[in-house]
């Protein structure tokens, strides 16, 4: 069976983005429009709206049949000055930590990258960012799905 049959009855990634459009409006979200050549759409939202709100990327990536919403959390220098110190006052219980992270990431259900710092050839240096993304493929997009 060729992709375009198995594909019969779904969204096309136009009526995807269109979709989307409308459900963000609905819900009184502003999406900003990115430049990607790898995604039929990329848009940045910050939710909930305003100041306290996170920015998430919301991402129709062609050659998929999929929405990826992604978020990318970056640490700040004080909280690496920290975990530094930490690094270097129990080892063992640094290397737990970051063990126990990634389990605690695993067990989510979702896609996720830590990106941890490094100090020349020395072991990982401390956390500096986490990405998160929730794949949702259009047989099963839903605005409860999509969301949440």
């Amino acid at each position: 069976m060729k992709r375009d049959e198995e594909l019969e009855g779904y969204m096309t990634p136009d009526e995807t983005v269109d979709l989307l459009k409308r459900w963000l409006t609905e819900e009184r979200l502003q999406a900003k429009a990115q430049k990607d050549p790898r995604a039929h759409a990329h848009f940045l939202v910050r939710y909930p709206s305003g100041k306290q709100g996170h920015m998430f990327a919301i991402v129709v990536p062609k050659g998929r049949d999929l929405v990826a919403v992604s978020s990318m959390t970056r640490v700040d220098e004080g909280q690496q000055k920290e975990m530094k110190d930490h690094m270097t006052d129990e080892d063992s219980d640094w290397s737990e930590w970051i063990h126990e992270s990634r389990l605690h990431l695993i067990r989510t259900g979702v896609d996720w990258v830590i990106h941890m710092g490094h100090e020349g050839e020395k072991k990982p240096g401390p956390l500096q960012a986490f990405n998160v993304s929730l794949p949702i493929w259009f047989d099963g997009l839903t605005k409860h799905e999509f969301m949440n």
